[in-house]
């Protein structure tokens, strides 16, 4: 889901593949929490990984996402979030989850936020300049899931 509308960066909210997550991580997974799953050093490579090649294809300061956050709750019918039909309302997603739209430009908050591999990560934030660990967890050549 893209966020940035009237700012000066573009970013976006992620749901991911939860399944895919799992697969990156083993087969102890499957007892992890979402929130755990996501702080996995694997997992978020993999997406630091995807970001990053996005970003070499889409140089343009308007197609260049430069961070994204990982949503840790599927988009929600009730919340009008999604159709019936499975398709998501973007103006819905961004605005029930305004709080973590403002942690994608700087604002406090627990969310998990990916940036691009450009140095080392700051705050909550987190990108290239993480070492990989030793293969518990560790990015070590993983592929990013989806």
């Amino acid at each position: 889901m893209i966020a940035g509308h009237e700012r000066d960066e573009v970013t976006a909210l992620a749901f991911p593949a939860i399944g895919a997550c799992r697969a990156l991580c083993g087969p102890n997974s499957e007892v992890l929490s979402v929130r755990e799953l996501f702080e996995r050093d694997v997992v978020r490579a993999a997406f630091c990984e995807r970001l990053t090649s996005f970003a070499q294809v889409n140089t343009g300061h308007s197609t260049r996402v430069a961070r994204l956050i990982l949503l840790e709750d599927p988009p929600s019918i009730d919340a009008q979030e999604t159709t019936d039909k499975g398709s998501v309302n973007q103006k819905s997603v961004l605005t029930n989850r305004a709080a973590l739209v403002a942690q994608l430009y700087g604002a406090g908050g627990p969310g998990i936020v990916i940036s691009r591999a450009t140095g080392a990560p700051a705050g909550a934030a987190w990108g290239a300049g993480v070492p990989a660990s030793d293969g518990a967890g560790g990015a070590g050549g993983a592929k990013p899931p989806g």
